[in-house]
């Protein structure tokens, strides 16, 4: 995104442009300084030299060498730049004119001040500036936007265009798609929230419209969007899912859909998604299967869902056996990524969004990497210029990505491989979307100091790259297998309270397995490794320490605490003195449940976590397990 600043020689462009930059963490590019380093001599003397046209054909191709990118750059132009058409034609192309128009005193003051190094010394500047203001007129009234600088300071300049930028303009990106006939609109601005309902009926939305949301988001922002469809005439509907990935579920969606035909949502209307990356899931799929498909637009409420969760047409809900293994393809008609709505985002959610953010910088170019960094605290402190910078790169970046490859048939974002391997939250407890941004990290070449491993591709790699063996003082030689390998190995197989319960207790969150069918699968997999599964149960967590604590001898574990891992210190202590690895493993996604269930006090000290990926899990871990011990 370029921002060019255009206007009279003298009305103050090149003290602007640096102060604007700060605002959104853009850099700057001086015209007259990049056509003076490609001339090898001054501006005054390419013009008094060289002629005119010399020193225009030197602007055009200076401005033709700028590249488009997601990263935000202030163009301070010389006065003549947009006087060529075609120069105005690839100012457009690469983003935004933004002209300064003062006064006749005003002009002419400038160019007083600047005499020493401009050509037509012999002319008075009060005529010189009358000789500019006339003929470039045309030039400089084609632009998107206009600020009076006459009796303003540089810094009320800036601030003046930052706000319109932010809060009047905005961006607006188009994504593609195989299935539609037009782009998708993702809009970026703040006070949104207001005009959903015009952008929506300018797109041909007239029926019963649902609007989706959690119960806590609505109560913030609901009586706002539905104020704003009723202003065109749309009727609505507020329909209820719970928070996070509680929302995700067959019977939750079956809700939907039901109520979808109750209230007459047709083809005519459709569902809006206000809320996070859970609702937008779920919404999106219950859109494209209503119907065999009604129209979907997103209200987006964190950092994360602006960035990346609601562009594209990836829908889904869960099931017992992972994680968004049903869903679809659907694309919304349009996002509305209210960045005012971002004022009272929680700092973890903040945090994922960052994530989301940093990962594409990386994938846009090395300016946009350094905006980000130049820009992160002012992110931090929730100033609106810098989040709206930061929104776009990533925003464009995943727009890219969806427009080449809607579907996922080819490309993979950074830090993501085939899942359900890297794309569920890590064993600190992550949200789903720092996820991917660890495993940028974990993507760093080997041998470096401190690196870590490179991550592996294998849907049944941990969700731990990072091998606990040193902080627990175990000696852990994986560059070698011992000829014996896992033949005649015990193993545990450990699981918390309730968990007898599997099968039965909560079927939509731990699907309908029971413990004793998944205690056999298990057996059957150590058994063809030529391994001895100990399996044992309880609901008390000292008959767990004393399992533990008999059984040292054996050569791995693989543990479910159930609800112990969030409240048991004395078990998190067992597992830390234990000889050997331990597997800390979770049907459900924790982090994404309630408030209390997020921290896990075995994470720490156990070699990996297999976490929301349903009762495969166990399965996953102990195959993990036995390649592990043969290392060893």
């Amino acid at each position: 995104m370029h921002l060019f600043l255009v206007g009279p020689p003298g009305i103050g462009k090149s003290t602007v442009a640096p102060v604007l930059a700060h605002h959104f963490g853009a850099a700057v590019i001086e015209l007259d300084r990049e056509i003076q380093r490609r001339a090898g001599k001054p501006n005054k003397d390419v013009i008094e030299q060289d002629g005119m046209d010399r020193f225009r054909e030197v602007e055009s191709s200076a401005l033709m060498r700028l590249a488009p990118t997601p990263s935000w750059v202030v163009v301070d132009t010389g006065g003549g730049a947009p006087i060529r058409e075609e120069n105005r034609a690839l100012m457009r192309k690469l983003g935004l004119i933004i002209g300064l128009r003062g006064s006749l005193d005003r002009v002419a003051s400038g160019i007083a001040a600047t005499q020493q190094k401009r050509p037509y010394q012999n002319v008075a500047p009060r005529d010189r500036a009358r000789q500019v203001l006339r003929e470039r007129r045309t030039a400089y009234a084609d632009t998107d936007v206009t600020f009076d600088v006459d009796g303003a300071t540089v810094d009320e300049t800036a601030r003046a265009i930052a706000a319109w930028l932010v809060s009047a303009r905005g961006v607006r990106i188009d994504v593609a798609g195989p299935e539609r006939a037009t782009p998708s609109r993702v809009l970026i601005r703040a006070g949104l929230l207001d005009h959903v309902g015009p952008h929506l009926a300018d797109l041909g939305w007239r029926g019963q419209v649902a609007v989706v949301s959690d119960a806590q988001t609505a109560a913030r922002y609901e009586s706002d969007l539905v104020r704003s469809l009723g202003s065109v005439g749309l009727k609505t509907v507020t329909l209820r899912v719970p928070a996070g990935e509680r929302g995700k579920q067959f019977r939750i969606a079956a809700r939907l859909w039901a109520s979808l035909a109750s209230y007459h949502v047709g083809r005519d209307g459709g569902i809006i998604a206000l809320g996070g990356g859970s609702v937008g899931d779920v919404a999106g799929f219950v859109a494209a299967t209503y119907l065999r498909g009604i129209r979907l637009a997103h209200v987006p409420t964190t950092l994360l869902g602006m960035a990346d969760a609601s562009i594209g047409g990836k829908t889904a809900i869960d099931i017992a056996a992972g994680k968004n293994l049903v869903g679809a393809f659907h694309s919304p008609d349009a996002v509305f990524a209210d960045l005012a709505v971002l004022a009272t985002l929680p700092p973890r959610q903040l945090s994922s969004g960052l994530a989301e953010v940093t990962k594409c910088a990386f994938l846009a170019d090395r300016e946009s990497v350094a905006q980000l960094a130049r820009s992160l605290e002012r992110v931090r402190a929730g100033d609106l210029g810098a989040i709206l910078a930061a929104v776009t790169i990533a925003a464009e970046v995943k727009g890219g990505i969806v427009s080449q490859d809607p579907r996922e048939a080819g490309l993979r974002e950074l830090g993501h491989g085939p899942p359900p391997a890297r794309g569920s939250p890590r064993s600190s407890g992550a949200p789903n979307a720092r996820a991917p941004s660890q495993g940028c990290l974990e993507l760093r070449p080997p041998g470096q100091e401190g690196a870590r491993r490179q991550a592996s591709l294998d849907p049944a790699a941990p969700d731990r790259a990072v091998q606990r063996g040193d902080r627990r003082g175990r000696a852990r030689t994986s560059g070698c297998r011992s000829d014996r390998g896992a033949r005649g190995m015990k193993l545990l197989f450990m699981n918390g309270p309730n968990l007898n319960l599997l099968g039965t207790r909560d079927p939509e969150m731990y699907g309908r397995t029971t413990l004793k069918e998944v205690e056999a699968r298990c057996r059957e997999i150590a058994r063809q490794a030529g391994c001895d599964l100990v399996a044992f149960q309880s609901n008390h967590e000292g008959a767990l320490i004393d399992f533990l604590q008999q059984h040292r001898d054996a050569r791995g574990a693989i543990i479910n605490p159930g609800g112990l891992a969030h409240t048991s210190i004395v078990l998190r202590d067992a597992v830390a003195d234990s000889p050997f690895p331990v597997v800390e493993v979770h049907i459900s996604e924790i982090a994404a449940r309630e408030e209390f269930r997020k921290k896990s006090y075995l994470t720490e000290v156990t070699e990996s976590q297999f976490i929301g990926k349903g009762v495969a899990g166990y399965e996953l871990a102990l195959r993990w397990l036995i390649e592990e011990t043969k290392k060893t």
